[in-house]
């Protein structure tokens, strides 16, 4: 059998299957990204040709991935922060360790070896998490941008409530799956709403993307990003997204800031990737329009998507930098398992939010 056939039976067996993982429709008021029945980005609404998904797993031709990329940097964060701190490891793809005057976050945690509804079937992990699961410390909040399988991960979700019962903040719509996987320390989020926890918001914010967990629920279910406000500036987390009007509005709300965790793949092809997957050179842009002091790319390297090579988002990014005079030390692409310490926002560039809720 052919790799191509294989990926088509590969695509329709998924397709089948995931009928069955389905997301019942959210029932809730309408709003400027709801309307009534589905979801939909600020600027446009977002439509899936599924004749062009089914071509691109026909014609498909993919760049080089090693079959496993062995982990280097051994990692090992602290238990926590003091006020003021702020450290990040990059775990892998969109997996994130976030630890901040004194609060240890999680985004998009996944330590499976797949990431679908079929297993073995669909994409396999290529390199090993940046942090060991029995290495972490203790979790507070678990963040989930969205609810496809590489971000919301239900075997790593349940592991990390047996060892820390944190809060789980999750997207509007997807109550029915939470309900049903036994996560009762968790709380679905409509953009802009925000949890206080130890005198810090978090607040979940819009981002330009899709939802859905099987071939029948498309955009049943809000997606989104994090904005985290610590002692010493704002630090974003973007989850996965397009590049959009979104950032503007983040700049416009809370100032420069601190820390930006932005995606830069898969970006191939750009037919049907380009509105809902960034690729490097516009993280750039995105790091540029916050007014970033630090940024990191992520969603890279883990996981093959798309047709992209695994080096690919490297050497887009290399040339991102150089076109808009951005220093490579101030948009990072970091190591799995790297930990970074940034350093507190300049004061000048602290904005004062005392409105904690952009109006509808």
């Amino acid at each position: 059998m052919t790799i191509r056939n294989l990926l088509l039976i590969s695509f329709i067996a998924i397709i089948l299957s995931s009928c069955f993982f389905t997301v019942p429709p959210y029932k809730g008021e309408k709003s400027d990204h709801f309307d009534g029945k589905t979801f939909h980005n600020l600027n446009e609404s977002d439509k899936l040709n599924y004749w062009y998904l089914l071509w691109f797993f026909i014609s498909r031709t993919d760049g080089y991935w090693a079959d496993f990329y062995p982990q280097t940097i051994p990692s090992n964060p602290p238990n926590t922060t003091k006020d003021g701190e702020l450290k990040v490891t990059f775990i892998n793809h969109a997996s994130t360790l976030i630890q901040f005057d004194g609060i240890n976050v999680l985004t998009d945690p996944v330590w499976s070896e797949y990431t679908t509804p079929v297993k073995p079937i669909g994409p396999q992990r290529r390199r090993s998490p940046g942090i060991d699961f029995d290495k972490l410390p203790h979790i507070d909040v678990v963040v989930i941008s969205h609810n496809h399988y590489d971000h919301m991960d239900f075997e790593t979700l349940k592991r990390l409530q047996e060892k820390f019962n944190p809060i789980i903040l999750y997207p509007l719509g997807n109550k029915p799956i939470f309900v049903d996987n036994e996560l009762p320390n968790s709380r679905d989020m409509d953009w802009w709403d925000i949890l206080n926890i130890k005198d810090r918001r978090i607040t979940f914010v819009p981002a330009k993307h899709f939802s859905n967990r099987g071939a029948t629920d498309r955009n049943y279910a809000l997606w989104g990003g994090y904005v985290f406000e610590t002692s010493e500036g704002p630090v974003y987390f973007a989850g996965d997204t397009g590049f959009g009007i979104h950032y503007q509005l983040l700049k416009e709300k809370y100032g420069p800031m601190r820390f930006s965790i932005l995606p830069i793949a898969p970006i191939e092809p750009r037919y049907f990737m380009a509105d809902v997957h960034q690729d490097a050179r516009e993280a750039v842009m995105a790091h540029k329009v916050l007014e970033s002091q630090k940024s990191m790319g992520i969603h890279f390297g883990t996981f093959k998507q798309a047709s992209d090579a695994m080096r690919a988002p490297i050497d887009s990014l290399i040339v991102g930098l150089r076109d808009l005079n951005v220093s490579p030390t101030d948009f990072i692409l970091p190591g799995h398992g790297r930990i970074i310490d940034v350093k507190p926002l300049a004061k000048s560039s602290l904005k004062n939010n005392n409105n904690s809720v952009i109006p509808k």
